[in-house]
């Protein structure tokens, strides 16, 4: 019997030493930085591997804390970045420290002060119907909102600076604002994007179309391209 009440007792301790661990791990992993400003302090440095023309390549890329994230209480729903200045990019999704709540996240918010949204942000974000941007946001990197398949709006109207593949592949894509001072549309930005009889209304200052811009898009109205050179 004493033996019993000693292995009871010595399991419930094992318990209690287990679930402070596991419960720091868990809200640890809804908060983080995520910064790409070099002149800030220096956060961790990530490695991982990524396509370049065709090749596998070995890629390492420092995070500043310059920006932080953070998810809502369980870890669903809302995705706030925060701080000032630009975004780091992540270069392949599965190094992303949010990759793992990718399918449950349905908003984005980027708060004031923060300049760009980094490549591969909310790439492959099934679920995310609602983007906010602070005014501040004046770039959108490769990949970060491509793979949204739920997303029908998107207000872009202070981004001067769309990089290539940004909104590729959003498919339920309808309502695009555009800002006045957007000079380039880099290549295969909305390539197979666009609901049925969407429209996109691309404006005036814009000089630079990229190749592969608006492959397979569903977009079907006449564009007025005055001032596009290349």
């Amino acid at each position: 019997m004493k033996k019993r009440i000693l292995s009871l007792l010595l399991a419930l301790v094992m318990v209690l030493t287990i679930l402070p661990t596991v419960a720091l791990a868990e809200d640890a992993s809804l908060a983080g930085f995520c910064g790409g400003d070099a002149n800030t302090e220096k956060f961790e440095t990530i490695t991982g591997k990524t396509w370049v023309y065709g090749n596998l390549t070995t890629f390492s890329t420092d995070i500043y804390k310059n920006v932080s994230w953070r998810l809502d209480e369980n870890g669903t729903d809302t995705y706030t970045l925060t701080g000032s200045g630009k975004m780091a990019d992540y270069l392949a999704r599965g190094v992303r420290p949010w990759d793992s709540y990718a399918s449950k996240i349905t908003k984005l918010i980027v708060e004031d002060g923060v300049s760009s949204v980094g490549s591969r942000t909310c790439y492959n974000f099934k679920g995310l119907t609602d983007i906010s941007l602070a005014d501040t946001v004046t770039d959108i990197g490769e990949f970060s909102f491509s793979g949204c398949s739920a997303l029908v709006s998107v207000d872009l109207s202070n981004v001067t600076s769309i990089r290539a593949n940004a909104l590729r592949d959003d498919r339920a894509l309808s309502d695009i604002r555009l800002s006045r001072d957007l000079k380039v549309i880099d290549y295969q930005a909305f390539r197979d994007s666009g609901a049925d009889n969407s429209s996109i209304s691309i404006p005036a200052s814009v000089t630079e179309i990229g190749f592969g811009a608006f492959e397979g898009a569903k977009f079907t109205n006449v564009l007025n391209l005055p001032n596009v050179k290349k």
